[in-house]
Order: C-alpha cells, then sequence, then structure tokens
C-alpha cells in the first residue's frame, strides 16, 4: 500500500486548529500562494517564489536568500499551541548552490530559549563525514542518507512522544532513526520556521501537515487477489502488496487495462469511480460488480467464467464486450448510449435490444 501523504491525499485544507482526523495545520501552496499565516519576516533578506511542487503538484515554494541568518529571519508560520504524534513536508536540495540550505525549525515561541522540538538542515558537516546530507540536530548531530539534487524528499516524523521526548525519523517512507531525542525538552510546539544560512541559499519546501494522529487516517480499498493488486502495482497505483490500496490513487483513473493477469477476484474495482474504460478479459473472473463505476462507457470483459452480468447502473455504456463467458441472461433496458454489443460465446436463449436504438454493431452468435 502506497502513502503518498500528499496533497491530493491529506492536504486541501489550510487550517490553524484541530480538524479532520486530527490535523493540526497544513499546507500544500496549491494556489500558488503562500497564506496570511505564513510571515516573511526579512524581506530584504528572503525572497519567495513558486515551482513545480512535489508528487507532480503544480507548485510549491521556494525559499531564496540566506547570508548569516537565523531562523526568525526566514518564513515562519504559527498555530495553535499542540502536541503533535505527527509531522510531514517535502525538501528538495539544490546543491549546486549553498551547502546549508532548507532548514526547518519546529518550536515553541512562549519559552525565551530551548524551544526547540526539530531542527533540521541539508548540510556538509564534517560530523556527518562532510557529504551532503540530511541531518537533524538533537542533542548531537543526528545524520541522515545522502542527497541528490533536483529530487523531492519526503520527510516524516512519526510516533512523537512528549512523554519520553523522541521520535522516529522517516525518509521516503523508510525509518532513517529510531526514537530521536527531541532538540529540547518542550512540551507543546507552536511555529514552523524555514530559513537558509549563506549566501545564495536556495530552499525548496511543499506539503506541510502535522497532525494528533501518530499517521495520518488514509482511506484505503480493499484488494484481495494478490494477481489484482500486483497489476496495480505494476501500473504504479500500488507499491507493497498487502491487500489494501489507498483509495486516492486509484479513485481518479479513467483507464484501467489488466487483460490477461490471472485475475480471479475484481473486488477493489469499486473504487475506481471515475472509471471510462475497463479491459480485464481473459482472466479467471466468475463475478463481476460494477455498479459503482457509474462513469463507465466502454468495458472489454470477454474471455472470463461470468454466469450473470449487472449493467443497469452503468447507462453511459457505449461499447460492451462480454463473448466467451457463461452469462445466460443480459438486460441491456438500461443502456440506451449502447451503439456496439459484443456477446457471442455465451449461453445466452434470447436477448432484448429493443432499448438500444444507438446500436450499430450488434455480435451475439
Amino acid at each position: 500500500m502506497k502513502y503518498y501523504y500528499n496533497n491530493i491525499l491529506l492536504l486541501t485544507i489550510l487550517s490553524l486548529a484541530s480538524v479532520g482526523f486530527g490535523q493540526i495545520f497544513s499546507d500544500n501552496f496549491d494556489d500558488g500562494v503562500w497564506s496570511d499565516v505564513w510571515t516573511l519576516n526579512d524581506t530584504s533578506s528572503y525572497s519567495v517564489e513558486f515551482v513545480d511542487g512535489a508528487n507532480d503538484s503544480e507548485y510549491g515554494l521556494k525559499l531564496t536568500g540566506g547570508g548569516n541568518s537565523t531562523h526568525y529571519d526566514g518564513l515562519s508560520a504559527t498555530f495553535d499551541a499542540s502536541q503533535p504524534a505527527y509531522i510531514s513536508y517535502y525538501v528538495k536540495p539544490q546543491i549546486t548552490r549553498a551547502i546549508n540550505t532548507n532548514y526547518l525549525v519546529i518550536m515553541n515561541d512562549s519559552i525565551p530559549s530551548g524551544n526547540k522540538l526539530i531542527f533540521f538542515r541539508i548540510t556538509n558537516s564534517s560530523s556527518c563525514d562532510g557529504t551532503l546530507r540530511f541531518v537533524l540536530y538533537a542533542d548531537d548531530y543526528v545524520c541522515g542518507p545522502q542527497v541528490t539534487s533536483e529530487e523531492w524528499y519526503h520527510i516524516e516524523y512519526r510516533n512523537i512522544d512528549f512523554d519520553s521526548l523522541t521520535f522516529d525519523w522517516y525518509i521516503n517512507n523508510e525509518l532513517v532513526h529510531g526514537s530521536v531525542p527531541f532538540r529540547d525538552e518542550i512540551s507543546s510546539v507552536n511555529e514552523i520556521h524555514l530559513y537558509n544560512y549563506g549566501d545564495y541559499g536556495e530552499g525548496f519546501y511543499d506539503e506541510f501537515y502535522i497532525s494528533n494522529d501518530t499517521i495520518p487516517n488514509v482511506p484505503t480499498t480493499y484488494v484481495p487477489d494478490d494477481n489484482f493488486e500486483q497489476a496495480l502495482i505494476d501500473l504504479g497505483y500500488d507499491d507493497v502488496l498487502d491487500n489494501y490500496v489507498v483509495t486516492d490513487s486509484i479513485n481518479s483513473v479513467t483507464y484501467l487495462n489488466v487483460y490477461n493477469d490471472s485475475i480471479s477476484d475484481l473486488t477493489g474495482i469499486e473504487a475506481f469511480t471515475a472509471l471510462d474504460t475497463l479491459v480485464c478479459g481473459f482472466n479467471q473472473l466468475t463475478e463481476l460488480d460494477v455498479s459503482n463505476n457509474t462513469a463507465l462507457t466502454q468495458m472489454s470483459i470477454g474471455g472470463n467464467q461470468l454466469t450473470s452480468l449487472d449493467v443497469s447502473s452503468n447507462t453511459a455504456l457505449t461499447y460492451l464486450d462480454c463473448h466467451l463467458n457463461q452469462i445466460t441472461s443480459l438486460d441491456l433496458s438500461s443502456n440506451t448510449a449502447l451503439t456496439s454489443l459484443s456477446c457471442r460465446h455465451n449461453a445466452l436463449t434470447e436477448l432484448d435490444v429493443s432499448s438500444n436504438t444507438a446500436l450499430t454493431l450488434l455480435n451475439g452468435y
């Protein structure tokens, strides 16, 4: 199951209060603006513009500038003081420029000092072998992996625990370090600070999300057939064979071709609510429920083992190929837009197409 945690799934609302699934704060910049919750503190040292974002989104944020600045000079946002269990965002290194970039500080500004939960940056510190890496500064340097220029990385802090004062650090859904200590011993946070250090700094950010939930509650769809899920993995809609697919990764798909993939159960197809064309011929299907796929205009499902087929909800159908099955009856009275029908080599004893006045091709022998 692929967790995108992206603007499609989670970051559709900019919020300063707890809403939805424990959401505390989020911003994905997808309107191409930075809202008034953000403040650019030093306009003489920094500028903000919008560039292509993470996960093929239209906008991400580029923060240019730095010098000898601190986190109080860059871009800041404030939210209600809280104890989040989960924080995530995206960063993109630009290593042809400054080497201390993409700073992110999450802190509590009501405490005059010793007020930081997370202190993140991209740097080539000698404390991390001198190569350019993601780094957290806790009680000491916590060195992450080396970075690649011009590539978006998903940074997550999971299982944030204000009792043990630790969290788990993930990058691109992989655990980097467990039980990382807080930078300081604090009981809540209420601010985000973004900045660079050094001349010509360029920091790229996108899709901030802060939540009370340990991991955001992402809607998923049950896909019990391993061959069907593997086909979805091969098509890029999923990544792990675990019987679940993130619903938002499939509910906008308009064309699905799983022809001859040894699928015996197409459970999960109901989540493909935008599907226009379904090609699932020559599998081992004994039943098929497409009642939720009301946008379908074309279905090619020949060469299965279907004994019945209900297309009464698929009123937009113009093309239906269900040949080489074992269908005993076929009610097409709701499919008045149908122009092409192939239902040969079934167990039909009669076929009423009196309602299908748009038919131009009928193959039913």
